[in-house]
């Protein structure tokens, strides 16, 4: 479900009603109710089931702040105290989760002050006042539980889950609903309450994930006029043929197909070059325009749409930051080191450093034995296999070896000469031994020649001004980390950021709590930043890497 611009907001719809059991209003005892108390996992997980305000400041709550509320109906939906308080307790160091949880106490209070809420002191165990919403039939209340707040994150709470239990309970027998549904994500919560004889059902966010991509099937005129612009079209046009479209983001690429006639009969005129179909949108122009930029990388094309969007964002001279997030083996490390290589050539920085940012060589700086080149070696390891594949694809040599060896499959006439020749069998496998060790030095050689690496301790104190910079593994940065890091940026600078969410190895740290989720909530719709999220349908490394993926997150895009 996504959110639209008519959507009327809940200022418009809010009204205090003192004693839902007696106003004609909501007829709450004709009416058939049905009751959701909502726990602390399910306010992390889906925020925006608080309605929220068109003048939110949070800009991806904005636009889909009415995804969940929408949902319900003739619904009753009670926040315990206790709930508070423990979104209250959630401490500064669990970073992410400490964000969403300031959001969501945020829009609650922005909403029951703008309604003028206020229970009646004399009836606040009795669940009689709550905010009713016409259009939905819903209520909203807050339920005192509790009597007192603990600050400063320290949650007086001894048992939350028994306290939460007891509210369902007890609200229960003070709302007068028959059907009432405790809505929580945590397992071991629902187990325990349907022990204790309540219902339960989970929430889960309608949010869409920022990608930094979408795919839309465009009427057939919009798609011909794109195809056929060297200009693009302009955001107005986007919004006449697709006025149900949600907004579009800054530097957002937008994968176009052509919604067909009845009968099919509709043509383009005219061939078109590979990706022609991908536009971005461009903030300042307030226009969706093609990818000029992926045609710099000479050596080397996109072999998807994702890759063609990937090299678009690094080589485009506006964009400053580039977040890449994506399965092993789609080219994130790759792609950022090629494009590094040739800017080094043609002089467009003048730094080009790697930061791994892997949770292994953090642990093994300064305890294990070595120098600290010999130290970070498995760490930049990534970087130099990258150049040996971009060698094997430009060096004629290396062609032509790989190319041999694919091709080489003796037919039994070889196979007897080389049988009864095994100084000539042994020369090929030393041949083939040597351009091994060349290919490695090569690598190694010009790994040396364009990137200085520079460990994320050190990195904490540099200004990385007139810099091509790239955050490798970004994911197993915890948020204070990723926030420090992020900071360092200075002017003249492009950073890839790149990491794979779905492998965090950091202890303390998961899919939602890490350095690239982190920063995907303050960065998404600046103007300098591209996002790119690689799907599992573009994995290159092999045809396995690819199937096991799929197989592994069968309902992972």
């Amino acid at each position: 479900m996504k959110a639209t611009q008519s959507t009327p907001s809940c200022d418009d719809n809010g009204i205090v009603i003192k004693d839902i059991s007696s106003d004609t209003r909501v007829n709450y005892s004709g009416e058939k109710y049905t009751g959701y108390v909502l726990d602390k996992s399910t306010l992390l997980a889906c925020p925006e089931v608080i309605p929220s305000f068109d003048c939110d400041t949070d800009e991806i709550f904005k636009e889909w702040s009415h995804s969940a509320w929408d949902d319900f109906h003739h619904a009753y939906l009670i926040i315990p105290t206790s709930v508070i308080e423990e979104l209250n307790a959630i401490s500064p160091e669990n970073e992410v989760y400490y964000y969403i949880a300031r959001q969501v106490l945020r829009r609650l209070r922005k909403l029951i002050e703008a309604v003028k809420f206020v229970s009646d002191e004399k009836k606040t165990d009795k669940l009689k006042t709550a905010i009713y919403f016409p259009q939905q039939k819903n209520l909203f209340t807050v339920f005192p539980n509790t009597r007192s707040l603990s600050f400063f994150g320290n949650s007086g709470l001894k048992d939350p889950v028994g306290q939460l239990l007891g509210a369902v309970d007890s609200a229960k027998r003070h709302a007068m609903i028959e059907n009432l549904v405790l809505l929580t994500n945590d397992e071991a919560i629902a187990i325990r309450a349907r022990a204790s004889g309540i219902a339960t059902d989970a929430l889960t966010s309608k949010a869409p994930a920022y990608t930094g991509r979408r795919e839309v099937t465009v009427p057939f005129e919009l798609y011909e006029e794109f195809m056929n612009s060297n200009s693009g079209i302009s955001l107005e046009m986007w919004q006449q043929f697709l006025p149900n479209e949600s907004r579009l983001f800054a530097n957002e690429f937008i994968v176009m197909s052509p919604k067909l006639g009845q009968n099919g009969y509709d043509v383009l005129k005219g061939k078109f070059e590979e990706y022609r179909n991908i536009g971005r949108f461009d903030c300042k122009q307030q226009r969706i325009v093609h990818l000029y930029y992926i045609h710099n990388l000479t050596t080397i094309r996109p072999k998807n749409a994702g890759q063609a969007m990937y090299l678009e964002a690094i080589n485009h001279p506006d964009i400053s930051v580039v977040v890449v997030t994506g399965s092993a083996g789609t080219g994130k490390t790759f792609l950022s080191t090629v494009c590094g290589k040739e800017l080094h050539e043609s002089h467009g920085f003048l730094q080009y450093i790697t930061i791994p940012c892997a949770i292994d060589f953090q642990r093994a700086h300064g305890y294990l034995p070595g120098s600290f080149d010999e130290k970070i070696e498995p760490n930049i390891a990534p970087f130099k296999n990258a150049l040996k594949n971009y060698l094997k694809l430009t060096e004629e040599k290396f062609k032509t070896a790989i190319k041999r060896s694919h091709n080489d499959k003796l037919d039994s006439t070889d196979r007897e000469e080389a049988n009864a020749n095994p100084k000539k069998k042994g020369g090929k496998k030393s041949a083939d031994a040597n351009l091994g060790n060349d290919i490695e030095r090569m690598a190694d050689k010009l790994y040396r020649e364009c990137y200085k690496t520079i460990a994320v301790e050190a990195a904490r104190g540099l200004d990385l001004a007139d810099a091509f910079v790239i955050y490798d593994e970004f994911q197993d940065q915890g948020p204070r980390e990723a926030d420090t890091l992020l900071k360092r940026l200075g002017t003249n600078v492009k950073a890839i950021i790149a990491g794979d969410i779905e492998q965090v190895h950091q202890e303390g740290l998961n899919r939602q709590n890490n350095g690239i989720s982190f920063i995907k909530h303050y960065i998404t719709d600046l103007p300098m930043v591209a996002q790119i999220s690689l799907g599992k349908g573009e994995v290159v490394r092999s045809e396995f890497v690819k199937d096991y993926i799929a197989r592994r997150d069968p309902n992972q895009d």
